[in-house]
């Protein structure tokens, strides 16, 4: 039996916050400590018997910057009432993936620089769904959809490395279910050539 179970803490930057107040055991019965990020009672859940933290459809979201990023910890096992004064440590891992695009200037000569313009990057059929326990994903196939990480009818066309960069990894990187690349899932770049100076650059 648990003896909590879906406690949510918080930090307000200084101190640590608790839904109601928690007391160790008087007679030093050992605990096991386990927490999640972000707090979600639904979805989160001990699975005891892979003694781990399970999730159960767990959505990312697809809005740039505005999905979730689950981090999970293990059990920290066995504390009793003598870790009072110290506390119990416990580390967060995250548990998702995060795709970037990157583009590399293959010269530098700036006569042939800029003659590539990208216009879109899209991930078609990105998962952002799925289940997770005993550290493994298993995506809801159902759920997959066509993302679009950059679009430069609402944002400056990319030319250089760096605003690939800025887009794509500080602009906001794609949170998804880690997996293997799936057969279904396809990384779409659409762009624009310009003709150089003494040759046109064919695709």
């Amino acid at each position: 039996a648990s003896y909590v179970n879906g406690l949510s803490v918080s930090h307000d930057g200084t101190q640590w916050a608790y839904d109601e107040a928690q007391y160790w055991p008087t007679d030093k019965a050992p605990l096991d400590f386990y927490a999640y990020y972000p707090y979600n009672a639904t979805v989160a859940s001990w699975d005891a018997v892979n003694n781990c933290v399970a999730l159960t459809a767990a959505e990312l979201g697809t809005t740039l910057n505005d999905q979730t990023d689950w981090m999970v910890t293990a059990a920290a096992e066995d504390k009793t009432s003598d870790n009072a004064a110290t506390g119990v440590g416990i580390v967060f891992d995250h548990i998702t993936s995060m795709i970037v695009f990157k583009a590399i200037d293959v010269t530098e000569d700036t006569r042939y620089q800029e003659l590539v313009t990208i216009k879109k990057i899209e991930v078609k059929q990105a998962a952002y769904k799925g289940n997770y326990t005993a550290a493994a994903w298993t995506a809801d196939n159902a759920s997959r959809q066509d993302v679009t990480v950059y679009n430069s009818s609402i944002a400056v066309p990319l030319t250089t490395a760096a605003d690939v960069t800025k887009a794509t990894v500080d602009g906001g990187a794609l949170i998804v279910v880690p997996e293997s690349v799936q057969a279904t899932t396809e990384f779409v770049v659409t762009y624009d050539l310009k003709e150089s100076l003494d040759h046109v650059i064919a695709e």
